[in-house]
């Protein structure tokens, strides 16, 4: 209708210039006219702005049964997914929660409260992790709900111990994640001593992370788009010498190998050059075909000084590899160094349910695994489970059984040595090391007793060297069948 007033309003105005008049009255009743629709489209005006504006917050699609309700939520509200895990996940009255950022409350089913609110204000008072694990356990919160959207731009929670990477690595489990906003569970102290233990095996899947390698202004692993610069001076680095500048329009980029289903972290300093204010930064994911899956966008405050910025995304089903960007988000120029972006830490199983013998090649051996390990491959009757260059898994204790006996097959001849040792460790300590035959092996080491004293003990193998298979981004090491203790 607009359009037909609008169309009406410039005939009015320049076609009915070239007519000939009609007489006093009808000129003036027809001037009349032209200034109604003329107001009257002046006065629809900001309606029909406002329209496209909220064009995407306006329910129509539900009303017209094209669209459910809970996609509609899920969709406008970004808390909505979240709260809608933790409804699945928990009965109410097993949690209570501390929002971090913005929340809508009415979508959940348990107790939140907002860290922003005076009830919980202190909890930004907090500096230390005793200090800070004592105020939420008297409290009684079990999960911190993390809206980033609003906390990557509000710098005083940002820069709040509680939004730490030190404190969530050591103190919390990421259990979900979608939309920039994640839900934490806060661990237990035995959690917490045991995965003090597993810290280590987490692997940082970039290359050059820090820039401390390149020539020509350009860092090497990454790949350069635009006007970017690499300054090696050791002037304008957060760590070390490297650190890269990128210009409007120009951007970094790397490929990583990536583990579907898996939690990943990206981290990342950054700080404002000339004109800077905001950084983009981007995780798309491929499947094994090289094809995108999702793209999933973070931005943060680009601030005079360095600051540091981490956020948790969850690998799609198929993703097999992710391309890490960063770039400024609109104008000016921002600083980027001492980048990671790594799997997040799994759950680890409680102590009465570790066997003393694992078989790797089961789906089932998943629960008492940590790094370094790949999905189960089956081809017909066979399968099996690849280790990377190193892998961790956690072990049950049996009273009378010291020797830990493995079982697998190595592919020594696709060693760039032709060669290679496996190291046995148990809780950290060196208690095996041993040439591999190319081929099947059987590999027996004697564990201390004084190692055997808890319920379980980690157990970590390292190979001295692995290869990549033409045409995958895997790092392969060595097919591990069994772990048992004898």
């Amino acid at each position: 209708m607009i359009s037909i007033l609008a169309a009406y309003v410039i005939d009015r105005a320049y076609g009915g210039r070239r007519r000939p008049p009609e007489g006093k009255w009808r000129s003036l009743t027809s001037a009349a006219v032209d200034v109604v629709v003329l107001v009257g489209f002046v006065a629809t005006l900001p309606i029909l702005l406002v329209g496209f504006w909220l064009y995407d917050e306006i329910p129509y699609k539900v009303a017209l049964g094209l669209e459910s309700r809970g996609d509609y939520l899920s969709r406008t509200i970004p808390t909505y997914d979240a709260d809608q895990y933790l409804n699945t996940t928990y009965r109410a009255e097993q949690i209570r929660i501390l929002a971090v950022g913005g929340y809508e409350a009415l979508y959940a089913d348990a107790e939140i409260h907002p860290s922003d609110q005076p009830c919980c204000l202190s909890v930004y008072d907090a500096n230390d992790e005793e200090q800070l694990l004592a105020w939420l356990r008297q409290r009684r919160f079990t999960h911190l709900l993390v809206n980033y959207g609003i906390v990557h731009g509000t710098s005083w929670m940002e820069n709040a111990y509680l939004m730490s990477r030190q404190f969530l690595e050591r103190c919390a489990q990421v259990e979900y994640t979608a939309r920039n906003v994640a839900v934490y569970r806060l661990l237990s102290d035995t959690e917490i001593q045991r995965r003090a233990l597993y810290l280590p095996a987490v692997d940082e899947l970039l290359q050059n992370p820090g820039f401390e390698d390149g020539e020509d202004g350009v860092p090497s692993s990454w790949d350069t788009h635009g006007r970017t610069k690499l300054d090696q001076s050791g002037e304008r680095s957060h760590g070390g010498q490297g650190a890269v500048l990128v210009k409007r329009k120009g951007s970094l980029s790397q490929v990583v190998p990536v583990w579907a289903k898996e939690i990943h972290i990206l981290r990342v300093y950054n700080r404002a050059g000339p004109g800077g204010e905001k950084a983009t930064l981007g995780v798309t994911w491929h499947d094994v075909d090289g094809y995108p899956l999702r793209t999933d966008w973070w931005v943060v405050a680009a601030a005079p000084q360095w600051q540091e910025h981490h956020m948790p995304f969850k690998a799609p089903a198929e993703a097999v590899a992710a391309t890490i960007l960063l770039r400024p988000h609109a104008s000016g120029t921002v600083w980027f160094d001492d980048l990671s972006f790594k799997r997040e830490l799994g759950s680890l199983p409680t102590p009465d349910s570790l066997s003393s013998c694992v078989e790797l090649n089961t789906p089932e051996a998943d629960g008492q695994l940590g790094r370094g390990w790949y999905e189960v491959e089956e081809a017909g009757a066979q399968r099996w489970r690849w280790m990377a260059q190193e892998g961790w898994l956690l072990l049950g204790v049996e009273r009378g059984k010291d020797t830990l006996q493995v079982e697998g097959y190595a592919a020594t001849e696709r060693f760039q040595t032709g060669a290679a040792t496996l190291q046995v460790f148990a809780n950290e300590q060196l208690v095996g090391e041993d040439w591999l035959p190319n081929g099947d092996f059987v590999l027996g080491s004697e564990v201390p007793r004084e190692l055997l004293q808890d319920e379980f003990v980690i157990i970590r193998f390292r190979l001295s060297d692995a290869f990549v298979p033409e045409g995958e981004l895997r790092e392969l090491g060595i097919i591990v069948d069994s772990v048992c203790f004898r």
